[in-house]
Protein backbone atom coordinates (compact mmCIF):
# COMPACT_ATOMS: atom_id res chain seq x y z
CA UNK A 1 0.00 0.00 0.00
CA UNK A 2 1.49 3.30 -1.08
CA UNK A 3 1.95 5.83 2.06
CA UNK A 4 0.33 9.11 1.39
CA UNK A 5 1.52 11.82 -0.08
CA UNK A 6 1.25 14.47 2.34
CA UNK A 7 0.83 18.34 0.62
CA UNK A 8 3.53 21.03 1.23
CA UNK A 9 0.83 22.80 3.44
CA UNK A 10 0.35 19.57 5.37
CA UNK A 11 4.30 19.27 5.99
CA UNK A 12 4.43 23.24 7.03
CA UNK A 13 1.28 22.96 9.31
CA UNK A 14 2.53 19.43 10.84
CA UNK A 15 6.00 21.05 11.21
CA UNK A 16 4.68 24.01 13.36
CA UNK A 17 2.82 21.47 15.59
CA UNK A 18 5.74 19.56 16.43
CA UNK A 19 7.32 23.49 17.10
CA UNK A 20 4.66 24.23 19.41
CA UNK A 21 4.96 20.83 21.69
CA UNK A 22 8.58 21.62 21.82
CA UNK A 23 7.94 25.09 22.65
CA UNK A 24 5.18 24.25 25.28
CA UNK A 25 7.25 21.39 26.79
CA UNK A 26 10.08 23.82 27.40
CA UNK A 27 8.00 26.44 29.42
CA UNK A 28 6.98 23.58 31.56
CA UNK A 29 10.16 22.03 32.12
CA UNK A 30 11.01 26.23 32.85
CA UNK A 31 8.13 26.53 34.80
CA UNK A 32 9.22 23.23 37.00
CA UNK A 33 12.67 24.56 37.52
CA UNK A 34 11.49 27.80 38.69
CA UNK A 35 8.79 26.43 40.42
CA UNK A 36 11.82 24.50 42.42
CA UNK A 37 13.67 26.94 42.81
CA UNK A 38 10.85 28.89 44.60
CA UNK A 39 10.13 26.33 46.71
CA UNK A 40 14.20 25.84 47.61
CA UNK A 41 14.06 29.46 48.82
CA UNK A 42 11.17 29.64 50.64
CA UNK A 43 12.59 26.70 52.65
CA UNK A 44 16.08 28.20 53.37
CA UNK A 45 14.21 31.81 54.63
CA UNK A 46 11.61 30.14 56.91
CA UNK A 47 12.72 30.90 60.40
CA UNK A 48 11.30 26.83 61.15
CA UNK A 49 13.58 24.22 60.18
CA UNK A 50 12.35 21.39 57.76
CA UNK A 51 13.50 17.93 57.10
CA UNK A 52 12.79 14.62 54.87
CA UNK A 53 13.77 11.30 56.38
CA UNK A 54 13.76 7.89 54.84
CA UNK A 55 11.72 4.92 56.29
CA UNK A 56 14.58 4.05 58.73
CA UNK A 57 14.71 7.81 59.80
CA UNK A 58 17.51 8.77 58.02
CA UNK A 59 17.52 12.32 56.88
CA UNK A 60 17.68 13.15 53.43
CA UNK A 61 17.43 16.65 53.13
CA UNK A 62 16.87 19.58 55.34
CA UNK A 63 16.97 23.46 55.36
CA UNK A 64 19.84 25.61 56.68
CA UNK A 65 17.83 26.33 59.84
CA UNK A 66 16.85 22.69 60.77
CA UNK A 67 20.50 22.37 60.93
CA UNK A 68 20.77 25.60 63.52
CA UNK A 69 18.36 23.82 65.93
CA UNK A 70 21.07 20.58 65.97
CA UNK A 71 24.12 22.87 65.44
CA UNK A 72 25.07 21.58 62.10
CA UNK A 73 25.38 22.34 58.85
CA UNK A 74 22.13 20.62 56.93
CA UNK A 75 24.80 18.62 54.47
CA UNK A 76 26.16 17.20 57.65
CA UNK A 77 23.07 15.67 58.68
CA UNK A 78 22.74 13.80 55.42
CA UNK A 79 22.69 10.39 56.07
CA UNK A 80 22.29 10.35 60.22
CA UNK A 81 19.53 8.73 62.02
CA UNK A 82 17.14 10.80 63.94
CA UNK A 83 18.07 8.48 66.96
CA UNK A 84 21.11 10.06 67.17
CA UNK A 85 19.78 13.58 68.67
CA UNK A 86 17.52 12.04 70.97
CA UNK A 87 17.84 9.28 74.24
CA UNK A 88 16.50 5.91 73.64
CA UNK A 89 13.48 6.37 75.51
CA UNK A 90 12.35 9.28 72.71
CA UNK A 91 13.73 7.61 70.09
CA UNK A 92 11.35 4.63 70.64
CA UNK A 93 8.62 7.54 71.08
CA UNK A 94 9.37 8.96 67.59
CA UNK A 95 9.64 5.68 65.89
CA UNK A 96 6.28 4.99 66.89
CA UNK A 97 4.92 8.59 65.77
CA UNK A 98 7.04 7.60 62.48
CA UNK A 99 4.84 4.10 62.70
CA UNK A 100 1.55 5.81 63.15
CA UNK A 101 1.61 8.05 60.22
CA UNK A 102 3.27 5.52 57.53
CA UNK A 103 0.36 3.05 58.77
CA UNK A 104 -2.75 5.54 58.54
CA UNK A 105 -1.21 8.06 56.48
CA UNK A 106 -2.11 11.00 58.30
CA UNK A 107 0.07 13.24 59.71
CA UNK A 108 0.68 14.61 63.25
CA UNK A 109 1.35 17.73 64.46
CA UNK A 110 2.28 19.94 67.38
CA UNK A 111 4.38 17.27 68.67
CA UNK A 112 7.29 17.84 71.53
CA UNK A 113 10.39 16.25 72.58
CA UNK A 114 13.74 17.18 74.30
CA UNK A 115 16.75 16.71 71.54
CA UNK A 116 20.28 16.86 71.33
CA UNK A 117 22.52 19.11 69.72
CA UNK A 118 26.00 18.48 68.37
CA UNK A 119 27.73 20.21 71.46
CA UNK A 120 25.61 17.55 73.98
CA UNK A 121 23.21 20.44 75.03
CA UNK A 122 19.85 20.02 75.28
CA UNK A 123 16.82 21.59 73.78
CA UNK A 124 12.91 21.32 73.65
CA UNK A 125 11.27 21.01 70.16
CA UNK A 126 7.78 21.04 68.28
CA UNK A 127 7.63 19.35 65.58
CA UNK A 128 5.39 17.80 62.70
CA UNK A 129 5.59 14.37 60.64
CA UNK A 130 3.59 14.26 57.24
CA UNK A 131 4.02 11.19 54.61
CA UNK A 132 6.05 11.33 51.76
CA UNK A 133 3.87 9.53 49.03
CA UNK A 134 5.46 8.46 45.70
CA UNK A 135 3.63 8.79 42.40
CA UNK A 136 2.07 5.01 42.99
CA UNK A 137 0.95 6.03 46.37
CA UNK A 138 3.30 3.82 48.30
CA UNK A 139 4.63 5.83 51.77
CA UNK A 140 8.56 6.14 50.77
CA UNK A 141 9.53 8.51 53.89
CA UNK A 142 8.48 11.33 56.16
CA UNK A 143 8.86 15.40 56.01
CA UNK A 144 7.64 17.96 58.48
CA UNK A 145 8.79 21.13 60.29
CA UNK A 146 10.38 21.75 63.75
CA UNK A 147 10.81 24.86 65.87
CA UNK A 148 13.34 25.38 68.33
CA UNK A 149 10.83 25.68 71.73
CA UNK A 150 13.10 25.61 74.28
CA UNK A 151 13.46 29.73 75.56
CA UNK A 152 9.46 29.96 75.29
CA UNK A 153 9.94 26.52 77.56
CA UNK A 154 11.86 28.41 80.35
CA UNK A 155 9.76 31.07 80.03
CA UNK A 156 6.88 29.05 81.03
CA UNK A 157 9.20 27.91 84.29
CA UNK A 158 9.75 31.47 84.93
CA UNK A 159 6.58 32.90 84.79
CA UNK A 160 4.99 29.67 87.08
CA UNK A 161 7.75 30.91 89.48
CA UNK A 162 6.18 34.37 89.38
CA UNK A 163 2.88 33.63 89.28
CA UNK A 164 3.69 31.85 92.33
CA UNK A 165 5.29 34.54 94.18
CA UNK A 166 2.46 36.59 93.02
CA UNK A 167 -0.45 34.51 94.28
CA UNK A 168 1.55 34.86 97.99
CA UNK A 169 1.50 38.35 98.00
CA UNK A 170 -1.54 38.69 96.64
CA UNK A 171 -3.71 36.14 99.22
CA UNK A 172 -1.79 37.79 101.96
CA UNK A 173 -2.44 41.12 101.39
CA UNK A 174 -4.81 42.96 104.36
CA UNK A 175 -7.27 44.83 101.88
CA UNK A 176 -9.07 43.19 99.01
CA UNK A 177 -7.35 42.48 95.41
CA UNK A 178 -9.38 41.72 92.53
CA UNK A 179 -7.71 41.88 89.15
CA UNK A 180 -9.77 42.98 85.96
CA UNK A 181 -9.81 41.73 82.28
CA UNK A 182 -12.23 43.63 79.63
CA UNK A 183 -14.10 44.51 83.01
CA UNK A 184 -14.78 41.94 84.56
CA UNK A 185 -13.01 40.49 87.83
CA UNK A 186 -11.03 37.19 86.54
CA UNK A 187 -9.37 36.76 90.06
CA UNK A 188 -9.74 37.76 93.72
CA UNK A 189 -8.08 37.26 97.06
CA UNK A 190 -9.62 35.69 99.97
CA UNK A 191 -10.21 38.80 101.38
CA UNK A 192 -12.12 40.34 98.82
CA UNK A 193 -14.41 37.27 99.61
CA UNK A 194 -14.51 37.87 103.66
CA UNK A 195 -15.46 42.01 102.76
CA UNK A 196 -18.32 40.93 99.91
CA UNK A 197 -19.88 38.05 101.64
CA UNK A 198 -19.30 36.11 99.47
CA UNK A 199 -18.07 32.59 96.89
CA UNK A 200 -15.63 33.30 94.10
CA UNK A 201 -18.25 32.19 91.83
CA UNK A 202 -20.43 34.71 92.59
CA UNK A 203 -17.44 37.56 91.94
CA UNK A 204 -15.40 36.34 89.13
CA UNK A 205 -17.19 37.01 85.78
CA UNK A 206 -18.86 39.97 87.27
CA UNK A 207 -18.23 43.85 86.76
CA UNK A 208 -17.79 46.52 89.62
CA UNK A 209 -21.28 47.95 88.69
CA UNK A 210 -23.16 44.65 89.17
CA UNK A 211 -21.82 44.60 92.63
CA UNK A 212 -23.01 48.34 93.45
CA UNK A 213 -25.92 50.21 93.61
CA UNK A 214 -26.99 51.42 90.47
CA UNK A 215 -25.64 54.87 91.45
CA UNK A 216 -22.84 56.32 93.65
CA UNK A 217 -23.05 59.06 96.12
CA UNK A 218 -23.09 62.19 94.28
CA UNK A 219 -26.10 60.78 91.83
CA UNK A 220 -23.78 59.43 88.93
CA UNK A 221 -24.71 56.09 87.13
CA UNK A 222 -21.93 53.15 88.80
CA UNK A 223 -21.37 51.50 85.31
CA UNK A 224 -20.67 55.20 83.65
CA UNK A 225 -18.13 55.95 86.38
CA UNK A 226 -17.07 52.80 86.82
CA UNK A 227 -16.09 52.55 82.86
CA UNK A 228 -14.19 55.86 83.30
CA UNK A 229 -12.22 55.04 85.68
CA UNK A 230 -10.95 51.54 84.27
CA UNK A 231 -10.13 53.25 81.17
CA UNK A 232 -8.10 55.98 82.61
CA UNK A 233 -6.40 52.86 84.62
CA UNK A 234 -5.80 50.78 81.43
CA UNK A 235 -4.32 54.04 79.77
CA UNK A 236 -1.41 54.27 82.92
CA UNK A 237 -3.14 56.50 84.90
CA UNK A 238 -3.39 55.47 88.04
CA UNK A 239 -6.79 55.75 89.60
CA UNK A 240 -7.83 56.22 93.83
CA UNK A 241 -11.56 57.22 94.41
CA UNK A 242 -14.50 56.33 96.90
CA UNK A 243 -17.20 53.78 95.62
CA UNK A 244 -20.33 52.07 97.24
CA UNK A 245 -20.13 48.67 96.88
CA UNK A 246 -22.81 45.95 98.04
CA UNK A 247 -22.53 43.09 99.88
CA UNK A 248 -24.26 39.49 99.41
CA UNK A 249 -27.48 40.01 101.37
CA UNK A 250 -28.09 43.73 100.33
CA UNK A 251 -26.18 45.54 102.76
CA UNK A 252 -24.14 48.30 101.04
CA UNK A 253 -20.20 49.54 102.38
CA UNK A 254 -18.10 52.77 101.37
CA UNK A 255 -14.39 51.70 100.00
CA UNK A 256 -11.58 53.52 98.95
CA UNK A 257 -10.41 51.86 95.61
CA UNK A 258 -6.84 52.01 94.07
CA UNK A 259 -6.80 51.30 90.11
CA UNK A 260 -3.60 50.15 88.84
CA UNK A 261 -2.35 48.53 85.31
CA UNK A 262 -0.58 45.43 85.23
CA UNK A 263 0.85 43.56 82.69
CA UNK A 264 0.72 39.34 83.43
CA UNK A 265 2.68 37.78 80.80
CA UNK A 266 1.10 39.16 77.31
CA UNK A 267 -2.15 40.53 79.25
CA UNK A 268 -2.87 43.66 80.34
CA UNK A 269 -5.40 43.81 83.42
CA UNK A 270 -5.96 46.07 85.97
CA UNK A 271 -5.60 45.83 89.39
CA UNK A 272 -7.95 46.89 91.90
CA UNK A 273 -6.91 46.83 95.74
CA UNK A 274 -10.52 47.83 97.68
CA UNK A 275 -10.78 49.25 101.15
CA UNK A 276 -13.37 49.07 103.06
CA UNK A 277 -13.82 52.59 104.77
CA UNK A 278 -17.17 52.21 105.86
CA UNK A 279 -16.17 52.43 109.58
CA UNK A 280 -14.04 55.60 108.78
CA UNK A 281 -17.00 57.48 106.77
CA UNK A 282 -19.08 56.98 110.14
CA UNK A 283 -15.80 58.17 111.91
CA UNK A 284 -16.25 61.45 110.39
CA UNK A 285 -19.97 61.87 110.22
CA UNK A 286 -20.05 61.35 114.17
CA UNK A 287 -16.89 63.70 113.95
CA UNK A 288 -19.09 66.51 112.83
CA UNK A 289 -22.11 65.80 115.18
CA UNK A 290 -20.30 65.96 118.16
CA UNK A 291 -17.02 67.18 119.80
CA UNK A 292 -16.98 64.84 122.47
CA UNK A 293 -17.10 61.94 120.56
CA UNK A 294 -15.08 63.82 118.43
CA UNK A 295 -12.43 63.57 120.57
CA UNK A 296 -12.82 59.98 121.68
CA UNK A 297 -12.39 58.50 118.03
CA UNK A 298 -9.68 61.25 117.64
CA UNK A 299 -7.68 60.00 120.40
CA UNK A 300 -8.45 56.13 119.66
CA UNK A 301 -8.22 55.85 116.07
CA UNK A 302 -5.52 53.72 114.46
CA UNK A 303 -4.75 55.96 111.70
CA UNK A 304 -3.26 59.03 112.00
CA UNK A 305 -5.48 62.36 112.43
CA UNK A 306 -4.66 65.93 111.85
CA UNK A 307 -6.22 69.06 112.18
CA UNK A 308 -5.34 72.04 110.12
CA UNK A 309 -6.69 75.55 110.38
CA UNK A 310 -5.34 76.62 106.60
CA UNK A 311 -1.76 74.93 106.51
CA UNK A 312 -1.24 75.21 110.12
CA UNK A 313 -1.58 72.08 112.08
CA UNK A 314 -3.60 72.67 115.54
CA UNK A 315 -4.38 69.22 116.86
CA UNK A 316 -3.27 65.62 116.31
CA UNK A 317 -3.69 62.41 117.71
CA UNK A 318 -1.02 59.62 118.93
CA UNK A 319 -1.21 58.01 115.25
CA UNK A 320 -0.07 61.23 114.07
CA UNK A 321 3.16 61.58 116.57
CA UNK A 322 3.88 57.74 115.64
CA UNK A 323 3.63 58.36 112.00
CA UNK A 324 5.59 61.27 111.83
CA UNK A 325 7.93 59.90 114.60
CA UNK A 326 8.22 63.13 116.92
CA UNK A 327 6.18 64.72 119.78
CA UNK A 328 2.80 66.54 119.72
CA UNK A 329 4.71 69.54 120.68
CA UNK A 330 6.70 69.65 117.11
CA UNK A 331 3.51 69.17 115.31
CA UNK A 332 1.27 72.03 116.18
CA UNK A 333 2.26 75.05 115.01
CA UNK A 334 3.81 73.67 112.04
CA UNK A 335 2.54 73.13 108.47
CA UNK A 336 2.53 70.30 106.43
CA UNK A 337 5.67 70.98 104.42
CA UNK A 338 8.28 70.31 107.32
CA UNK A 339 7.41 67.03 107.08
CA UNK A 340 8.26 66.91 103.26
CA UNK A 341 10.95 66.74 100.85
CA UNK A 342 11.25 69.96 98.64
CA UNK A 343 9.55 68.16 95.89
CA UNK A 344 7.02 65.50 95.73
CA UNK A 345 7.12 62.34 93.62
CA UNK A 346 5.59 63.55 90.23
CA UNK A 347 8.17 66.75 90.64
CA UNK A 348 5.93 69.50 91.78
CA UNK A 349 7.46 71.55 94.64
CA UNK A 350 5.32 70.06 98.41
CA UNK A 351 4.44 73.75 99.00
CA UNK A 352 2.82 74.57 95.76
CA UNK A 353 1.37 71.57 95.54
CA UNK A 354 0.43 71.06 99.06
CA UNK A 355 -1.43 74.53 98.88
CA UNK A 356 -3.46 73.90 96.32
CA UNK A 357 -4.68 70.92 97.78
CA UNK A 358 -5.65 72.41 100.95
CA UNK A 359 -7.62 74.79 98.40
CA UNK A 360 -9.36 72.60 96.64
CA UNK A 361 -10.43 71.11 99.88
CA UNK A 362 -12.66 73.88 100.74
CA UNK A 363 -13.63 74.94 97.68
CA UNK A 364 -14.51 71.54 96.05
CA UNK A 365 -14.78 68.65 99.06
CA UNK A 366 -13.37 66.11 100.46
CA UNK A 367 -9.83 65.45 98.57
CA UNK A 368 -7.89 61.48 98.58
CA UNK A 369 -3.97 61.83 97.23
CA UNK A 370 -0.80 60.21 98.17
CA UNK A 371 1.44 62.28 99.89
CA UNK A 372 5.57 61.72 100.41
CA UNK A 373 6.75 62.55 104.10
CA UNK A 374 9.86 63.16 105.47
CA UNK A 375 10.22 62.79 109.14
CA UNK A 376 12.18 65.02 111.58
CA UNK A 377 14.34 61.98 111.38
CA UNK A 378 15.26 62.18 108.03
CA UNK A 379 12.99 59.13 107.23
CA UNK A 380 11.05 59.13 104.08
CA UNK A 381 7.84 57.24 103.14
CA UNK A 382 4.67 57.75 101.33
CA UNK A 383 1.03 58.40 103.07
CA UNK A 384 -2.59 57.96 101.61
CA UNK A 385 -4.24 61.26 102.67
CA UNK A 386 -7.97 62.04 103.07
CA UNK A 387 -8.70 65.89 103.66
CA UNK A 388 -12.39 66.89 104.05
CA UNK A 389 -13.43 70.87 105.58
CA UNK A 390 -15.51 71.21 108.95
CA UNK A 391 -16.97 73.61 111.01
CA UNK A 392 -16.64 74.23 114.21
CA UNK A 393 -18.21 76.94 116.24
CA UNK A 394 -18.24 79.37 112.29
CA UNK A 395 -14.60 78.47 112.38
CA UNK A 396 -13.66 75.89 108.95
CA UNK A 397 -10.82 73.86 109.95
CA UNK A 398 -9.35 70.80 107.42
CA UNK A 399 -9.80 67.13 108.87
CA UNK A 400 -6.66 65.19 107.88
CA UNK A 401 -6.37 61.25 108.24
CA UNK A 402 -2.94 59.51 106.81
CA UNK A 403 -2.03 56.04 106.79
CA UNK A 404 1.33 54.80 105.66
CA UNK A 405 1.64 52.98 102.46
CA UNK A 406 4.88 52.51 102.10
CA UNK A 407 4.79 48.39 102.67
CA UNK A 408 1.91 48.60 99.97
CA UNK A 409 3.55 50.84 97.50
CA UNK A 410 6.87 48.54 97.69
CA UNK A 411 4.38 45.05 97.23
CA UNK A 412 3.08 46.79 94.12
CA UNK A 413 6.74 47.91 92.68
CA UNK A 414 7.50 44.00 93.48
CA UNK A 415 4.58 42.52 91.67
CA UNK A 416 5.76 44.74 88.50
CA UNK A 417 9.31 43.78 88.90
CA UNK A 418 9.15 39.89 89.86
CA UNK A 419 8.73 38.99 85.99
CA UNK A 420 12.20 40.74 84.71
CA UNK A 421 14.53 41.20 88.05
CA UNK A 422 16.79 38.21 89.32
CA UNK A 423 15.33 37.77 93.07
CA UNK A 424 19.10 36.64 94.70
CA UNK A 425 21.46 39.06 92.86
CA UNK A 426 19.10 42.14 91.61
CA UNK A 427 20.30 41.96 88.18
CA UNK A 428 17.97 41.66 85.28
CA UNK A 429 16.58 37.77 84.50
CA UNK A 430 16.45 36.23 81.06
CA UNK A 431 13.31 37.75 80.22
CA UNK A 432 13.91 41.00 81.64
CA UNK A 433 17.49 40.73 79.52
CA UNK A 434 16.14 39.37 76.05
CA UNK A 435 13.51 42.35 76.39
CA UNK A 436 15.97 45.31 77.33
CA UNK A 437 18.10 44.14 74.80
CA UNK A 438 16.32 43.49 71.69
CA UNK A 439 15.39 47.34 72.10
CA UNK A 440 19.17 48.33 72.64
CA UNK A 441 20.01 46.47 69.46
CA UNK A 442 17.49 48.43 67.55
CA UNK A 443 18.42 51.71 68.79
CA UNK A 444 22.29 51.16 68.24
CA UNK A 445 21.42 50.13 64.77
CA UNK A 446 19.62 52.96 64.18
CA UNK A 447 22.72 54.91 65.55
CA UNK A 448 24.94 53.05 63.46
CA UNK A 449 27.15 51.86 66.76
CA UNK A 450 28.15 48.81 67.77
CA UNK A 451 27.62 46.60 70.82
CA UNK A 452 29.28 43.99 72.74
CA UNK A 453 27.89 41.29 74.55
CA UNK A 454 29.79 39.22 76.99
CA UNK A 455 28.75 36.15 78.53
CA UNK A 456 30.43 34.98 81.72
CA UNK A 457 30.37 31.91 84.03
CA UNK A 458 31.65 31.45 87.90
CA UNK A 459 33.78 28.66 87.88
CA UNK A 460 33.23 25.19 90.05
CA UNK A 461 29.54 27.27 91.82
CA UNK A 462 29.03 23.33 92.60
CA UNK A 463 32.06 22.67 94.18
CA UNK A 464 31.59 25.56 96.20
CA UNK A 465 27.84 24.23 97.39
CA UNK A 466 29.14 21.04 97.66
CA UNK A 467 31.68 22.50 100.30
CA UNK A 468 30.67 24.87 101.95
CA UNK A 469 26.59 24.71 101.74
CA UNK A 470 24.57 26.27 99.36
CA UNK A 471 24.08 29.63 101.26
CA UNK A 472 27.93 29.92 100.13
CA UNK A 473 26.85 29.53 96.55
CA UNK A 474 23.75 32.26 96.76
CA UNK A 475 26.53 34.51 98.47
CA UNK A 476 29.21 33.81 95.77
CA UNK A 477 26.74 34.59 92.89
CA UNK A 478 25.60 37.80 94.59
CA UNK A 479 29.44 39.03 95.24
CA UNK A 480 29.47 38.41 91.17
CA UNK A 481 26.61 40.44 90.67
CA UNK A 482 28.19 43.35 92.69
CA UNK A 483 31.41 42.77 90.80
CA UNK A 484 29.15 43.26 87.68
CA UNK A 485 27.53 46.40 89.31
CA UNK A 486 31.12 47.81 90.03
CA UNK A 487 32.60 47.05 86.65
CA UNK A 488 29.90 48.24 83.90
CA UNK A 489 27.92 51.55 83.72
CA UNK A 490 24.91 52.73 83.49
CA UNK A 491 23.82 52.41 80.26
CA UNK A 492 24.89 48.62 80.56
CA UNK A 493 22.15 45.97 81.05
CA UNK A 494 23.13 43.31 83.56
CA UNK A 495 21.40 39.87 84.05
CA UNK A 496 22.04 36.51 85.60
CA UNK A 497 20.45 34.45 82.93
CA UNK A 498 20.69 31.31 84.55
CA UNK A 499 22.55 29.37 87.82
CA UNK A 500 25.95 30.68 87.48
CA UNK A 501 25.33 32.28 83.92
CA UNK A 502 25.92 36.26 83.70
CA UNK A 503 25.86 38.12 80.59
CA UNK A 504 26.39 41.97 79.82
CA UNK A 505 25.14 43.96 76.79
CA UNK A 506 27.24 47.60 76.11
CA UNK A 507 26.84 49.93 73.53
CA UNK A 508 29.51 51.30 71.93
CA UNK A 509 31.00 54.18 72.91
CA UNK A 510 28.84 54.39 75.78
CA UNK A 511 31.46 52.45 78.32
CA UNK A 512 33.76 50.71 76.39
CA UNK A 513 36.21 51.04 72.92
CA UNK A 514 36.46 47.30 72.50
CA UNK A 515 35.66 43.62 73.51
CA UNK A 516 39.43 43.80 75.36
CA UNK A 517 39.05 46.33 77.69
CA UNK A 518 35.63 45.13 78.54
CA UNK A 519 37.18 41.60 79.60
CA UNK A 520 40.33 42.74 81.24
CA UNK A 521 38.20 45.52 83.37
CA UNK A 522 36.33 42.79 84.41
CA UNK A 523 39.37 40.36 85.47
CA UNK A 524 41.33 42.91 87.39
CA UNK A 525 38.06 44.16 89.77
CA UNK A 526 37.52 40.16 90.04
CA UNK A 527 41.30 39.70 91.39
CA UNK A 528 41.10 42.74 93.46
CA UNK A 529 38.09 41.55 95.01
CA UNK A 530 39.69 38.00 95.62
CA UNK A 531 42.56 39.79 96.89
CA UNK A 532 40.40 41.80 99.39
CA UNK A 533 38.23 39.10 100.56
CA UNK A 534 39.00 36.61 103.04
CA UNK A 535 36.60 33.82 101.64
CA UNK A 536 37.60 30.57 101.89
CA UNK A 537 37.23 30.04 98.12
CA UNK A 538 38.20 32.09 95.40
CA UNK A 539 35.93 33.46 92.90
CA UNK A 540 36.80 32.74 89.08
CA UNK A 541 35.08 33.67 85.87
CA UNK A 542 35.21 32.01 82.19
CA UNK A 543 33.95 34.56 79.66
CA UNK A 544 33.50 35.43 75.78
CA UNK A 545 32.93 38.48 74.33
CA UNK A 546 31.36 39.09 70.44
CA UNK A 547 30.71 41.74 68.68
CA UNK A 548 27.88 42.91 66.86
CA UNK A 549 28.45 45.02 63.84
CA UNK A 550 25.24 47.82 63.10
CA UNK A 551 23.50 47.00 60.01
CA UNK A 552 23.81 43.18 60.29
CA UNK A 553 20.89 41.38 60.76
CA UNK A 554 21.65 39.45 64.37
CA UNK A 555 19.88 38.61 66.37
CA UNK A 556 20.57 39.23 70.73
CA UNK A 557 20.12 35.34 70.76
CA UNK A 558 22.95 34.69 67.93
CA UNK A 559 25.01 36.93 70.28
CA UNK A 560 24.37 35.17 72.87
CA UNK A 561 25.36 31.53 70.95
CA UNK A 562 28.39 33.03 70.10
CA UNK A 563 29.67 34.23 73.13
CA UNK A 564 28.87 31.26 75.39
CA UNK A 565 30.70 28.99 72.49
CA UNK A 566 33.45 31.35 73.67
CA UNK A 567 33.10 31.48 77.00
CA UNK A 568 32.99 27.27 77.17
CA UNK A 569 36.05 27.66 75.03
CA UNK A 570 37.74 29.31 77.54
CA UNK A 571 36.66 27.16 80.21
CA UNK A 572 38.02 23.87 78.30
CA UNK A 573 41.04 25.66 78.06
CA UNK A 574 41.59 26.61 81.35
CA UNK A 575 40.70 23.16 82.65
CA UNK A 576 43.00 21.35 80.22
CA UNK A 577 45.70 24.39 82.14
CA UNK A 578 44.64 23.53 85.46
CA UNK A 579 43.85 26.81 85.88
CA UNK A 580 41.56 27.15 89.22
CA UNK A 581 40.94 30.57 91.35
CA UNK A 582 43.26 30.72 94.27
CA UNK A 583 41.96 30.96 98.16
CA UNK A 584 42.41 34.37 99.32
CA UNK A 585 44.05 35.15 102.45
Amino acid sequence: MKAERLTKGQLVAELEEIRDRVRRCEEQEGSLRESEQRYRTILENVEDGYYEVDLDGRYLFGNEAFGRILGYGWQELIGMSFRTFTSPETAQDVYEIFHRVFKTGRPEKNLALETLRKDGSARFVEFSVFPIVSAGGLTTGFKGTTRDVTERKRAEEVLKESETKYRNLFESAHDAIGLLGRERFTDCNTEALIMFHAGREQIIGKTPWELSPPRQPGGRRSEDLGREKLRAALEGEPQFFEWKFLRFGGASFHTEVSLNRLFIGPEICVQAIIRDITERKRMEEATRESERRYRILFETAQEAILVMKGVIFVDCNPAAERLLGCSRTEILGSTPFRFSPERQADGRPSVEKGTELVRRSIRQGPQRFEWSHQGLDGRRFAAEVSMSQFHIEGQSYLFVMERDITDQKRAQEELRALSLIDELTGLYNRRGFLTLARQQLKMADRMDRGIFLLFADLDDLKDINDNHGHSAGDRALQEVAGIFKDTFREPDILARIGGDEFVVLAVEGTSVANPEILSVRLANNLAEFNDRNRLPYGLSLSQGVVRHVPGRLTSIEELMAQADRLMYEKKREKKKAGLRPEKSG
